[in-house]
């Protein structure tokens, strides 16, 4: 017996004796050789056995069927942690300390790469030891299968014998697993997954992971190691604006876990927001702060302005300073203008921002509540009155 399935002879087989004497009941067109019978099986028996054996082929045809739910089943465990809608599936989501301890272990014997899915089955122990209970379940269905069709083809050579004799005849299996293995359309689908399409699916996937994947991930890891990764191509060792008691940091793109000395607590969300410095990206406006108000401004040329109308929609408040008239000869009719001079206060009196805008447009972040703003350009003060609700945007603009 083999690994997987029982060894089975086909119906007609031929045995070749230890003087080199081939032992077969007919020749190849059919034509019976009565001196050269096989003495271990009579033809009745040879067909009674075939039949006979595929009730021990259903159990292995099941068996197949036990091992692709095994890799269905694995292969779900795998997708669901690195899936876009793993936040969604909240069943069997609940935590549960001593499991997810339990998960955390695998973490100092397990490779780091698999870092995202011990995070995930840490919050979600539930799912990993219900699909782990799946697979070890279909695992031992297909070991028990495994175990029926050895013990069915074992009966059937026992009861057969080694001596030629005829047997009754015997009637084809009906049940619907020997009608389906036995159709031609199954055999040809079977052939084509097993011949042409996993093959080489597979051996594509291999190649990939070989020629591309590792060699990439190997150098970072060489790179990482030996501290020959760039921390950043800014030209500040910091990001300006940047308050750690504010709950803001750098972070280091060299560095494979960046610690930030906050603590979060179970249960609650957080918000977490990652901006790039002004060298790092391109024509865009440098993000400041004035305490805990942070802001940008400028917009001069189509460009610059074009680039914070975008992120406008992360602003609560818009500020645009434009002028209809000239003034000292600098602006032509209608045209922006910049250096206003805004101070932005709330409805205590309390100064929330006083700065100076570079271009036309002053993108500011505020809390929900009322606010007085204050622009002064070339000595003419203008004033507004602002009411934010929460999660609303204004839009404000000053005319000189």
């Amino acid at each position: 017996m083999d690994g997987y399935a029982p060894v089975v002879l086909p119906e007609r087989y031929a045995v070749v004796t230890a003087d080199g004497r081939i032992l077969d009941d007919e020749d190849a067109d059919g034509t019976p050789t009565p001196d050269r019978a096989n003495p271990y099986e009579h033809p009745t028996q040879r067909h009674a056995r075939r039949l006979r054996q595929e009730q021990a082929l259903n159990a292995v045809w099941w068996r197949r069927v036990a091992y692709f739910l095994t890799v269905a089943a694995t292969s779900v465990l795998f997708v669901i942690p690195v899936s876009p809608g793993r936040d969604h599936l909240t069943w069997l989501g609940a935590q549960e300390a001593t499991l997810a301890s339990i998960v955390g272990l695998l973490d100092t014997v397990l490779p780091a790469f698999l870092a995202p899915w011990l995070q995930y089955y840490q919050q979600r122990p539930f799912q990993l030891f219900a699909g782990a209970a799946v697979i070890l379940m279909l695992i031992a269905w297909s070991l028990r299968l495994k175990i029926v069709a050895v013990d069915r083809m074992r009966a059937i050579f026992r009861e057969h014998g080694m001596h030629a004799l005829p047997v009754p005849p015997v009637s084809s299996p009906t049940d619907w697993v020997y009608r389906l293995r036995s159709s031609t359309s199954y055999r040809r689908t079977f052939h084509f997954l097993s011949y042409h399409l996993f093959p080489n699916v597979f051996g594509i996937a291999t190649l990939v992971l070989l020629a591309g994947v590792l060699p990439l991930r190997t150098a970072f890891e060489v790179r990482s190691r030996a501290g020959l990764l760039q921390a950043s191509t800014c030209d500040q060792a910091d990001p300006v604006g940047l308050v750690r008691d504010a709950g803001t940091f750098a972070l280091w793109p060299h560095l494979l876990c960046n610690a930030t000395g906050m603590r979060v607590e179970k249960g609650q969300r957080y918000r977490v927001e990652i901006a790039l410095p002004e060298s790092c990206a391109a024509d865009e406006a440098r993000v400041q702060t004035n305490g805990a108000v942070e802001y940008l401004s400028g917009g001069v040329g189509k460009e610059e302005a074009d680039a914070l109308k975008q992120q406008s929609a992360d602003y609560a408040l818009t500020l645009e300073f434009a002028s209809s008239r000239s003034a000292e000869g600098d602006t032509s009719p209608g045209a922006y203008i910049a250096d206003v001079q805004v101070d932005i206060r709330d409805a205590r009196g309390r100064p929330m921002l006083n700065t100076t805008s570079t271009g036309p447009l002053l993108l500011v972040r505020l809390p929900a509540g009322d606010y007085t703003v204050v622009a002064d350009w070339n000595g003419v003060r203008k004033q507004h009155t602002v009411d934010l609700p929460e999660g609303a945007r204004r839009h404000v603009v000053f005319m000189w």
